[in-house]
């Protein structure tokens, strides 16, 4: 959580990539944090994308395409 309050106080944050092993909680740890420090929260799973997804994304959702990341692990 302390890592990604400073990415939240960053004057000039970048979208935030959260990459990490499977099943130790990156889902839980971004809705929680979501919830306390924002209004609104959009979240996307580029896992198993749907066509809704693709389609958002003009057909690609490579992520060097379509935003500079910033990543935290």
């Amino acid at each position: 959580m302390s890592e990604l309050l400073k990415w939240k106080d960053k004057s000039n944050r970048k979208p935030l990539l959260l990459e990490g092993a499977r099943q130790v909680g990156k889902t839980y740890l971004l809705k929680d944090f979501g919830k306390r420090y924002f209004k609104n929260v959009a979240s996307i799973n580029f896992q198993n994308p749907s066509t809704e997804l693709t389609d958002l994304f003009n057909g690609s959702i490579e992520l060097k395409r379509i935003t500079t990341i910033e990543i935290i692990t």
